[in-house]
């Protein structure tokens, strides 16, 4: 990853976690494609938005799960959301204990 593409990664969770929405979204690409987990759901199958706007609904009801960022362009291009942090380091292809 660049540092560019690390620069804007961190800055988006900065954003998220300080409940700056509007901010996050700057960072998304407008075609943006997030694979989440309907945490209202015991076990939920993963579900697909598009876009700022359905991402911005979508935030609103997600709970604190861990997402992977792909990068392109100098934006967020895809988000995917998984049940835990084993799970999302796996398919970043990361072994349990890096960081």
């Amino acid at each position: 990853m660049s540092d560019e593409d690390e620069s804007v990664v961190r800055a988006a969770y900065e954003a998220y976690g300080q409940g700056e929405v509007n901010r996050l979204l700057e960072l998304v690409h407008p075609d943006l494609e997030w694979t989440y987990l309907d945490p209202s759901m015991e076990n939920p199958q993963p579900q697909t938005c598009h876009g700022r706007e359905q991402l911005a609904w979508a935030l609103g009801q997600q709970a604190d799960r861990s997402l992977v960022l792909t990068m392109g362009r100098g934006r967020i291009v895809a988000l995917r959301d998984f049940r835990d942090r084993d799970e999302a380091r796996g398919f970043a292809g990361l072994g349990q204990g890096k960081r």
